[in-house]
């Protein structure tokens, strides 16, 4: 039997769906959001604006993307920590 939770989270008085940290997670492992889009069933521009909003709502940068691909922040890396935790 397979059973894992799917949590949202309020930050800063903001809701976020699980969506989001399933969004962070795979991006996190695949470093790209291409790939993390495909993996996860959605289109890249989904996933994109899934990150951007929630950026937006937190006014800090939780993806850091480059030529060589895309990976959390700071700032990323530790709300998917205390995710994790939970």
């Amino acid at each position: 039997m397979d059973i894992q939770p799917k949590l949202n989270l309020v930050i800063n008085g903001h809701n976020f769906s699980y969506k989001l940290f399933e969004t962070l997670r795979c991006v996190s492992k695949t470093f790209s959001q291409r790939e993390a889009a495909k993996r996860l069933g959605i289109s890249h521009a989904v996933l994109n604006r899934r990150i951007k909003d929630a950026e937006d709502r937190l006014g800090f940068l939780l993806v850091d993307s480059g030529a060589a691909g895309s990976g959390l922040s700071g700032p990323g890396l530790e709300i998917m920590a205390q995710y994790q935790k939970l």
